[in-house]
């Protein structure tokens, strides 16, 4: 059921949050003044975190395959 692409989800969702938000706070910055190394911090945390959760999905559904398996006899 889990191929190879599953694997390139956590990697998809860090780059795509990364780039929204890095763009999200280039056009606030004109009300949150921000400098870039903290538009650059901000961003990468809110896509580790991101990252992590897609992560740990990809975690709990390997599981659940493992333990919902059927045997072959």
């Amino acid at each position: 059921v889990f191929n190879k692409k599953v694997y390139m989800v956590p990697v998809g969702i860090f780059s795509l949050t990364f780039i929204w938000s890095f763009i999200k706070y280039v056009i606030e910055k004109s009300t949150n003044e921000m400098n870039i190394t903290n538009m650059i911090i901000v961003s990468g945390t809110w896509s580790v975190i991101y990252a992590g959760l897609c992560i740990l999905g990809v975690l709990i559904g390997f599981l659940l395959y493992i333990a919902f398996k059927k045997e072959k006899k």
